[in-house]
């Protein structure tokens, strides 16, 4: 029997306790995952968990032999993680009062004392100060190098008695939040002009901005079989959150476009601190959610703007499932099940038209205006079909947008690599359809438009381009694409998914965010504890060309309202009425 066992009466209790990671840091709350349940003639009766921290106290005799011995008597669930930056075999010399000021005799007193009615217990021949009765605990700076323990005991709300034994879990030291390593914008400077290209329109002074896309890794998808590379107490969220959220706001960018935003994680954490920091956001959150943790929830793609920067016109948005309704009635019956299986994937796309604000942002009367679109495009490689499916009805639906002569920036994880089809019909206006069981195995691309009028050239290719930009950056791209060598390097390969596309009649690139390498994320599969997803940030900072604002037009309805914008105008005729494959029959086969 187990720590966490106790044999009543009438029934046998059982506690189980653990945590994401052994290795506390400090400021990272630490929230244990606990499970009461009863065996023999029934259910456990009403309880309360009562909850006790403590932190080893600092004295001379303490060294790693003695936290170990101490481990091996406990019933630990979580026996996943040493931490590698600071290995049991060196705790010994963290906790030697010879080689660490922390615990050297001056410092011990003052930090014992910061607490008020301490209580030392001693047990397993060391001594533990008490720290709180709370469930969780956020690490201090005073509990650096030291080993945390937590007991748990389930109390009977009738008679007071204890349910079960003290179940108790050790961690590792608590260890120092990783100091972070900042990138720096690079200024593009002049760029170098091929033959065929007209003299580079002047900005217009003063109207300057920049914005960020980043994949920041759902909670839901960081598993530690995907991202075996990752310390455990790296990948729990109560750490990557804060270090996102660090990240985020230190590259202060004007506009911020992120994927894989889980829909609670907006509620609680993204929307309320970017609001303090002065950002209004819009969130669309996928149609597909998974059940975890006793809820449903999914991600989406989050925008948020400054306040003191730009104003919101209008939003659109953009749910691809609903848009396949007009391809599943042109396929004969028999094939329809199949395109539900193929093209339903639950993406999403959000779309914001943003007018600057203040009077120093005036052009000949008028404010200037930017569209932003934000996108997460399917993942796997076996469904080329959707990932071009959802690709061109996003870049049909922006051209209408664009019609009405307002700039715009497309942000986004496009799950597309350089050079792929979908990647080539924005860059390049169009694609050659190829009909192949690997790239379309319904037949359905006949029927869409590979081509759209835009402009559109992707921001960081101007990095290779520019003739003011030293060779170290300029290595960190990759010769025959344009493109960064990597903007995503998870458990597999390194690979270049992530894009900030604009339209370059309008809009003129001025700065970039440094990339990174390899070395710079320290040659290993990302998340590490340094970089909290595995995707990298990618930045640029625009000025608008002269001559659009004049050209302004009003604001376009919502282009995918209605109508699937990728699809040929003829399709609804081409196939007639009669078809009763509904909407509804279409969601209950995904």
């Amino acid at each position: 029997m187990g720590a966490g066992d106790f044999v009543g009466p009438e029934v046998e209790i059982e506690v189980v306790m653990s945590l994401r990671s052994k290795t506390p840091v400090v400021g990272c709350e630490i929230n244990p995952s606990v499970r009461v349940s009863g065996h023999g003639s029934g259910q456990p009766p009403p309880h309360t968990l009562n909850f006790t921290w403590y932190r080893e106290r600092s004295t001379a005799a303490t060294d790693a032999q003695e936290v170990c011995s101490l481990e091996s008597h406990l019933s630990v669930t979580d026996a996943s993680d040493i931490n590698p930056l600071r290995p049991i075999d060196e705790m010994a010399q963290k906790n030697n009062p010879a080689t660490n000021p922390l615990h050297a005799a001056g410092n011990v007193l003052p930090l014992d004392l910061s607490y008020h009615n301490v209580i030392d217990v001693k047990r397993e021949g060391i001594t533990w100060i008490k720290l709180g009765s709370s469930r969780s605990y956020v690490p201090s700076s005073d509990d650096v190098g030291f080993a945390l323990k937590l007991e748990c005991v389930p109390i009977d709300h009738s008679t007071g008695v204890h349910l079960s034994q003290v179940f108790v879990v050790l961690t590792n030291p608590v260890i120092i939040f990783p100091a972070p390593s900042p990138r720096s914008m690079i200024s593009v400077g002049s760029a170098k002009k091929s033959e065929c290209s007209s003299i580079e329109p002047q900005s217009i002074s003063g109207i300057n901005f920049s914005v960020l896309s980043y994949n920041i890794l759902a909670d839901l998808y960081a598993s530690r079989n995907a991202h075996q590379n990752t310390p455990a107490w790296a990948l729990t969220w109560e750490y990557r959150s804060q270090n996102l959220l660090n990240e985020l706001i230190g590259y202060h960018a004007d506009i911020v476009c992120l994927q894989e935003v889980q829909s609670d994680h907006f509620d609680t954490l993204f929307q309320p601190e970017m609001e303090r920091h002065g950002y209004s956001s819009v969130y669309k959150k996928k149609t597909k959610e998974v059940y975890t943790a006793n809820q449903y929830i999914t991600d989406g793609c989050a925008i948020f703007f400054r306040d003191d920067k730009f104003k919101l016109i209008i939003k659109y948005e953009l749910e691809f499932d609903n848009h396949l309704f007009p391809v599943v009635d042109m396929l004969p019956p028999n094939q329809r099940n199949e395109v539900c299986f193929r093209l339903m994937k639950g993406n999403i796309a959000v779309v914001l038209i943003l007018e600057a604000v203040g009077n120093d942002s005036m052009q000949n009367g008028l404010k200037p205006r930017i569209g932003v679109a934000n996108t997460h495009i399917h993942a796997d490689t076996n469904f080329q079909d959707a990932k071009m499916f959802q690709v061109v009805n996003f870049i049909k639906g922006l051209e209408e947008i664009s019609n009405s002569q307002i700039p715009l920036l497309i942000c986004g994880d496009m799950n597309s690599l350089p050079k792929s089809d979908p990647y080539k019909f924005v860059r390049e206006g169009k694609v050659r359809h190829v009909s192949n069981k690997l790239r379309d195995p319904l037949g359905i691309q006949k029927h869409m438009v590979f081509s759209h009028s835009m402009r559109l050239a992707s921001a960081y290719t101007s990095l290779g381009q520019s003739v003011s930009v030293d060779g170290k950056q300029k290595a960190k791209m990759n010769s025959k694409t344009g493109e960064p060598k990597f903007t995503n390097f998870g458990s597999g390969h390194p690979r270049t998914l992530d894009y900030i596309f604009y339209t370059e009649d309008d809009l003129k690139v001025e700065e970039l965010l440094e990339l990174l390498d390899k070395r710079n994320i320290g040659g290993h599969a990302l998340p590490s504890p340094l970089w909290s997803s595995d995707h990298i940030a990618l930045m640029a900072s625009f000025s608008y060309k002269q001559g659009y604002i004049s050209q302004q037009l009003s604001v376009p309805r919502n282009p995918w309202e209605g109508k699937t914008p990728g699809l040929k105008l003829l399709l609804m005729e081409e196939f007639g009425e009669g078809n009763e494959y509904t909407s509804r029959h279409c969601k209950l086969l995904s």
